[in-house]
């Protein structure tokens, strides 16, 4: 029942996240959810484009991150740790997930403003003028937190485990 726990802790907090990172996005550059997905939502609505998309492009993360710190966290002899014991560490992973998401839109944004890097072709088309730079903050930002999110759940993982043992001892 603990693993149970853990996985869903997991869910909640990544997708809590993603609807936080995915607002605040849809604030920045709205077209990052118009332009580049097909909408399937029918709605430019920021508001409901973050929620929206929040849910559905993190609670798959917060899965894999609660499969992955249920094992760490429950298989073996090590003394087990409870869902209640991984709030702390699952607060400070999203919160660096969310700091290197914003550093790296600040500078995806630079770079666009000052044409280091460029949207393709068909893109470009479909924006206003001064939205360039916007897109491209959203696109880095989102890119280096799913990247994050792989990367922190796999030391996640070991800092848990590793935890464990040092209970013992």
């Amino acid at each position: 029942m603990e693993a149970a726990k853990i996985v869903l802790l997991s869910i909640v907090a990544a997708t809590v996240y993603g609807i936080v990172h995915c607002l605040t996005s849809a604030h920045v550059c709205v077209e990052y959810f118009t332009v580049l997905p097909r909408n399937p939502y029918a709605t430019s609505s920021p508001l409901a484009l973050g929620v929206i998309w929040g849910i559905v492009g993190f609670w798959w993360i917060g899965l894999l991150l609660g499969l992955l710190l249920a094992i760490a966290s429950r298989c073996g002899r090590r003394p087990p740790r409870t869902a209640w014991s991984l709030i702390q560490p699952l607060a400070k992973h999203f919160i660096l997930t969310g700091i290197f998401a914003v550093l790296s839109g600040i500078v995806g944004y630079v770079y666009g403003f000052v044409g280091f890097v460029r949207l393709l072709p068909h893109l470009v088309n479909q924006l206003e003028f001064g939205r360039h730079a916007d897109l491209i903050a959203c696109l880095w930002s989102h890119r280096v937190a799913y990247l994050f999110q792989f990367v922190g759940a796999t030391v996640l993982m070991f800092v848990i485990w590793r935890s464990r043992r040092e209970q013992n001892a």
